[in-house]
This record gives structure tokens, C-alpha cells and sequence, in this order.
């Protein structure tokens, strides 16, 4: 018993001992592994990098050429190179943006982004309607409109964000029907989307208004007053400040004060009417005090002994005791 004892103890130890071995091997073999990964990608960025500053820091006629070095770089260097151009996209503007695109377009990174659109992988998903909205082509808007209806809700919240860098405004009425319920797309994703093309369908947004989700009247109401509107104006005030929900008609009345003129007062007035829910002539009292014309003023003052505090403070504030209902002295 003593020896099979023994024996048992020596050949554990034997196994320890290899298995210690094998460990420490393995683990010597990682890091030389991620050491020459790490040299080699330090190696690959000091060949790339300064190309590519050379693009950004390019001036008129120095563009075209800086962008041939970089297109022209190996298939071994392009990946690092790409990466530090989609980088660079968001701090470059002009012509230097469209001469990157180009060269983004040449060397098939456009083309790749669309094919990962129909990637089983949600990540690859994702990452390529980043890619798209990055490079801003309107090529990229075809696979981005697919990607609203993703089954995954991060992929659909990346090609929408991606869609406001693409610069169509006829994307306005896609975006907001990315709003259905059951999207949960966040809704100041796709106002910012909408922002961030700069131009908007406003026959689209003035559909907006009337749509059957709250969420889409609203998001319709705030990007109509952020890039002033006009020709939605009038139909905020029709169709916001009578709308059945009380959180619309706030928006409305707030958004008047940058798309109203003295035609608005008005309905501004009759929505400070008593029966009104209070945060409602709140918001029309403030909006009416921002106003400077005369019969705004009238109607402030006859605010000035109003039930609720808040509208009589905003109306005292907005007319100052010289003030009376016919307007100034």
C-alpha cells in the first residue's frame, strides 16, 4: 500500500508538473503572440498615419495628390488606414471629405458596409450602418432604409442615426415613420437625424402634425421650430395647440415662439383660455410675452389677475405696470 501510495503521489506530481508547464508555455506563447500583433499594427500606423494627417492638413491643390498616396497604399496597410479615415470623418468638412469619400468608395469600404447590412451578425449589422452614415454617400441609403426594420433595436437606432448624415430630405418622412410604436427607435435620435440633414421634406412634416402617434406630432413640432419652418407654421398652431394631447399643445405653444409672428397671437390667446390645462398657459403666456407686438401685449394684460400664479407671473413680468389692455401709454 505504501508504494502504490507513492506511486500515486510521484505521478500526480508528474502531471502537475506538466500541466504547470504547459500553462506557463501557453502563456509565454500569448503574449509573444500579442507583442508581435502589437508590433506590427505599431509598424503599419507609422506607415499610414502620416499619410492620412497629410490628406487632413492638405490645402487645394495638395488634396488630390495626398489622397492618391493613400489610396494607393497595400492591401496589407489599407484596414489601419481605413480605420484612421473613419475616424478622421467627423472633424473634416468640403472637399477634403468628398476626396476621402472617394477614396473610401474606390477601395470597396462603401461596398463592403452594404454587404454586412445583410450580415447574420447584429454587431457587423450595426457597424456597417455606422460605417454608411459615416461616409455619407446616398448609395449607402437603399441598404440604411432596410436596417429601420431591423429586428434588433440597436442596429435600427444606428441606421437611423446614420440616415441624418446621409443629407436627403426626403428622408424626413422615412425617419418619422421609424416612430411607429413597437420601433422604439428614441425618438431624439431621429430629431437629430432629421436636424443633421440640414433640409427637411415639409410636406412630410406637415403629415407629421396630423400623424396618429403623439410621439411623431411632437418630434414633427420640435425639428419644425429647431430649423425654423415657416411654411409649417401655421399648421403647429392649427393642428398643435388644438391637439387632444395636452404634451403637444405644450410643444406647440413653445415652438411659436420662434415660428409665430402677429398672426399666432390669437391662437396663443385662446389657448391661455381658463378651461385650458394649466401647463398649456404656461407655456402660451411665456410664448405671448416673448412677442413684441401690440395686441400680444393687450392680451397679457389682461393676464395680469389671472387665477393661476404662474400665468399671472409670466403676464406681470411681460408687462410692466404702465402697460394696460390697450397697449402701451
Amino acid at each position: 500500500m505504501v508504494t502504490l501510495s507513492w506511486s500515486v503521489l510521484i505521478g500526480t506530481l508528474v502531471v502537475l508538473v506538466v500541466c504547470c508547464t504547459a500553462l506557463l508555455v501557453a502563456t509565454v506563447a500569448v503574449r509573444l503572440s500579442r507583442a508581435r500583433r502589437a508590433r506590427r499594427h505599431d509598424e503599419r500606423t507609422a506607415q499610414v498615419k502620416p499619410l492620412v494627417l497629410e490628406v487632413l492638413t492638405a490645402e487645394d491643390e495638395e488634396v488630390a495628390p495626398a489622397c492618391e498616396a493613400v489610396a494607393a497604399l497595400p492591401d496589407t496597410l489599407w484596414p489601419t488606414a481605413e480605420t484612421f479615415v473613419l475616424a478622421a470623418f467627423d472633424s473634416v468638412r468640403g472637399e477634403v471629405r468628398d476626396a476621402l469619400v472617394q477614396v473610401l468608395i474606390q477601395r470597396g469600404t462603401l461596398e463592403r458596409a452594404l454587404a454586412a447590412t445583410q450580415s447574420r451578425s447584429a454587431v457587423r449589422r450595426a457597424r456597417a450602418a455606422e460605417v454608411i452614415g459615416l461616409v455619407g454617400h446616398v448609395s449607402g441609403r437603399r441598404g440604411l432604409v432596410r436596417l429601420l426594420s431591423d429586428p434588433n433595436i440597436e442596429v435600427r437606432t444606428v441606421a437611423a442615426r446614420a440616415l441624418g448624415q446621409i443629407g436627403d430630405p426626403h428622408l424626413t418622412s422615412i425617419l418619422l415613420d421609424s416612430l411607429r410604436p413597437g420601433s422604439d427607435v428614441p425618438p431624439s435620435v431621429v430629431g437629430t437625424a432629421l436636424l443633421g440633414s440640414g433640409e427637411t421634406d415639409t410636406a412630410a412634416l406637415e403629415a407629421g402634425l396630423a400623424a396618429d402617434d403623439e410621439v411623431v406630432r411632437l418630434t414633427a413640432i420640435a425639428v419644425s421650430a429647431e430649423l425654423l419652418v415657416l411654411a409649417t407654421a401655421r399648421a403647429v398652431a392649427d393642428r398643435g395647440l388644438t391637439d387632444p394631447s395636452v404634451t403637444v399643445r405644450v410643444q406647440a405653444a413653445r415652438a411659436l415662439a420662434r415660428l409665430g409672428g402677429a398672426w399666432a397671437v390669437p391662437a396663443l390667446a385662446a389657448a391661455t383660455d381658463p378651461t385650458e390645462a394649466s401647463v398649456v398657459r404656461v407655456a402660451a403666456t411665456r410664448t405671448l410675452g416673448e412677442m413684441p407686438f401690440p395686441p400680444a401685449r393687450a392680451h397679457l394684460a389682461l393676464l395680469r389677475d389671472d387665477e393661476d400664479p404662474d400665468v399671472r407671473r409670466l403676464a406681470t413680468a411681460a408687462t410692466p405696470s404702465r402697460e394696460t389692455a390697450g397697449g402701451d401709454r
